[in-house]
């Protein structure tokens, strides 16, 4: 195979499209290389720095994943991001970090409304609150038909 030209490398569209990205990608990495020069620069700016480049180079790995994008579609959130665990760690932990406060304060907010109306609707015959609270939050329902069976009612004499 003969080498080509140079004007015949610009005359083909695929090869012009390849150098386009590579030129997108060395201007990323040339932006970034002269953020971490400079008189105020440091080794753990730049590491910081390094791990924002690489966090943003997963996500845009992520957004373009059409498989991910259709699990996102089928899981709930948190089981998202449990899926894709391996596959994008840094990302993984960033978002547990920003999704479990929501969680944690929706959890106490639900159990500081049930205490209240606990509280409210019980106060002069309430003796344990614990106990009260715990069936209130808890998402198991008793199966009242399985018990009845189990147990004899009283015979009358």
């Amino acid at each position: 195979m003969e080498q080509m030209e140079y004007s015949d490398y610009l005359s083909d569209e695929f090869w012009c499209s390849k150098l386009a990205y590579l030129a997108d990608i060395f201007e990323h990495l040339n932006q970034l290389n002269l953020s971490m020069q400079g008189e105020n620069q440091n080794l753990l700016i730049s590491i910081d720095k390094m791990a924002a480049f690489k966090e943003e180079e997963q996500l845009a790995e992520l957004k373009n994943d059409r498989t991910l994008q259709m699990k996102f579609n089928e899981l709930e959130l948190c089981q998202f991001w449990v899926y894709t665990k391996k596959e994008y760690p840094n990302l993984t932990k960033l978002a547990h970090s920003v999704l479990l406060p929501f969680s944690t304060s929706y959890l106490c907010e639900v159990a500081f409304s049930a205490l209240n109306e606990i509280k409210n609707k019980k106060r002069e015959r309430l003796i344990n609150v614990e106990e009260e609270l715990r069936v209130a939050l808890s998402k198991i329902s008793p199966r009242i038909d399985t018990l009845c069976k189990k147990y004899q009612s009283q015979i009358s004499h």
